[in-house]
């Protein structure tokens, strides 16, 4: 049995980082309850003022549905061999906010640290509050006033994590994400079957690939973040717009070599000013989410800005790349290293 029907896991802690940030998060709360036979208790995080760049005074909490179908994640479980394979479970939750802690006494919740995940102690509490080791030395009050615990900043992962959770994106991240896609003459679909055809294509036929490509829509994405305060992101590149520039045209110029001439480029970053790349465009076909007219609606000209569902939405662009051309500390297939980094330019 993957999750037992009445065993819970709640790991409470305190807001700090951006959406990206709370993915991750995420991912090591269900991982930590599927290792454990348990149903997550998903708290709706919060999002701290700071990782925000539209000015807003207060926290915000997460409302995953907008972001993320929790109902349709997949599942992967990890082989002794280290290959992974999906699991035909369907993932098991619930939302804090629906869940009645007052239906439980003190004696049914359980406080743990990390290495006592495993415990069998476990087993008998319907409830299990994950913890840290300074949060368990001046707990008090165990029941009653959760909420109100002050618990470490991010999540205790000191665990082998054993599975990895693909979370699919909401439909309307896809919707939008379409708009942007159909503009390149493709599809999510399509870019599916074709990144998974590249990836399996065999060595005789890589010759044939420019042709392939050219006969196919796709797009190339790059990913320029400023780490230190998306608000004043615009300010501090332009101060360095020469290197900024230099970098940029030698990444894509050297993936570009690399793929094929006259992909179209979307470009993602928290950098404000919508015409900031415009010096890209006398060689390359380049994007911003200002470009689109459905977009630009959802993003720009509404009183309250949903940044981190465009975020979503560019994270959904990236992901269906052909080309990826990321900071320099990521790298995979068909993704190009640029010389920027997430806390500022490393020229």
């Amino acid at each position: 049995m993957l999750q037992h029907p009445e065993k819970y896991l709640y790991l409470p802690y305190v807001r700090g980082g951006g959406l990206d940030s709370k993915l991750w998060d995420l991912e090591i709360i269900i991982n930590a309850a599927l290792s454990m036979n348990r149903i997550p208790i998903i708290k709706e995080m919060q999002i701290y003022r700071f990782n925000r760049s539209d000015n807003m005074e207060q926290d915000t909490s997460i409302n995953w549905d907008k972001y993320i179908d929790l109902s349709k994640a997949k599942i992967l479980k990890t082989e002794p061999s280290g290959a992974s394979k999906e699991i035909p479970h369907t993932l098991q939750y619930v939302y804090e906010r629906d869940f009645n802690f007052n239906l439980y006494s003190k004696n049914q919740i359980r406080f743990i640290n990390s290495e006592q995940v495993h415990d069998k102690e476990n087993d008998r509490y319907p409830i299990i509050c994950l913890l840290k080791d300074k949060d368990l030395s001046s707990l008090k009050k165990p029941i009653g006033s959760l909420n109100k615990l002050k618990f470490g900043r991010r999540v205790d992962s000191h665990y082998d994590p054993s599975f990895f959770i693909i979370f699919p994106p909401s439909k309307e991240v896809n919707d939008l994400t379409e708009i942007v896609l159909g503009h390149f003459g493709t599809t999510l679909a399509g870019m599916n079957t074709l990144c998974h055809m590249l990836n399996h294509f065999l060595p005789r036929y890589r010759e044939q690939k420019d042709k392939f490509l050219r006969n196919s829509g796709s797009y190339a994405c790059v990913h320029v973040r400023y780490g230190i305060n998306a608000e004043h992101a615009s300010v501090l590149l332009k101060q360095q717009s020469s290197a900024l520039k230099k970098s940029l045209k030698k990444t894509i110029k050297i993936a570009y070599k690399q793929s094929v001439q006259g992909l179209p480029l979307y470009i993602m970053s928290n950098i404000a000013e919508p015409d900031y790349f415009n010096f890209l465009k006398r060689k390359y076909d380049v994007y911003r989410y200002t470009d689109f007219k459905e977009l630009r609606e959802r993003f720009v000209e509404q009183e309250v800005i949903d940044h981190d569902l465009l975020y979503s939405v560019e994270n959904n662009i990236m992901r269906h790349a052909l080309v990826k051309i990321f900071p320099v500390r990521k790298n995979n297939m068909f993704v190009f290293k640029g010389k920027w980094n997430l806390k500022g330019l490393n020229i």
